[in-house]
């Protein structure tokens, strides 16, 4: 398999991974933090929630980058999928209240997270389709 191909060296993957785990701890954080600002969010929110789940989602995002680059490509993509797929949730802030009800600050660190998390799973979706046809 050329360089090029190979997932575990690819810059373009652990940049999307890299990106994608700063935007989600930006948005956990904002959440701890702020949770009560949030337009419908439930009152009473513990912030070490936010911490404990971003740490435990980033872990498995790191551990199925740890897969791929040993040559445990299905585990490995299927923890980043899984990881990117939880990043999408950040989407469910806008169910509980319109964009519109949210503050600037809110809808960047939401869609930061959704959008990066959307670029890492379209970007592991596609590294499986090219270990299927090798």
């Amino acid at each position: 398999m050329s360089a090029i191909r190979d997932p575990a060296r690819s810059n373009l993957l652990l940049a999307l991974l890299l990106l994608h785990m700063a935007a989600s701890l930006w948005h956990h954080i904002h959440n701890g933090q702020f949770a009560d600002e949030y337009p419908n969010m439930p009152t009473g929110f513990p912030i070490w929630l936010a911490y404990a789940a971003w740490a435990f989602t980033t872990a498995a995002g790191l551990a199925g980058y740890y897969w791929v680059c040993n040559g445990r490509w299905l585990l490995g993509f299927g923890a980043m999928g899984l990881y990117a797929a939880y990043g999408l949730l950040a989407f469910g802030h806008y169910t509980m209240a319109s964009m519109s009800a949210h503050t600037l600050v809110q809808n960047a660190t939401i869609l930061s997270e959704a959008l990066t998390a959307m670029l890492l799973l379209g970007t592991v979706m596609v590294f499986l389709v090219r270990e299927r046809d090798a």
